[in-house]
């Protein structure tokens, strides 16, 4: 738990959740980030719902 921590702090991170750290050739860090009230662009009614989830790479910081 002290690692992802710091990972956060390093990053400039917040409201994120580390799911796995990879330590190969490079980093992989897998992040999720807290689910959080959103609004709906064609309703403009306020939803939780996840529209979708994908991953993405970030190649430099």
């Amino acid at each position: 738990m002290h690692t992802n921590n710091c990972i956060k702090n390093l990053l400039g991170f917040k409201d994120v959740i580390i799911t796995k750290v990879l330590d190969n050739v490079c980093y992989e860090i897998y992040l999720e980030m807290k689910k959080k009230p959103h609004t709906c662009p064609r309703c403009n009614s306020e939803t939780r719902r996840v529209h979708d989830y994908r991953i993405q790479r970030v190649k430099h910081l």
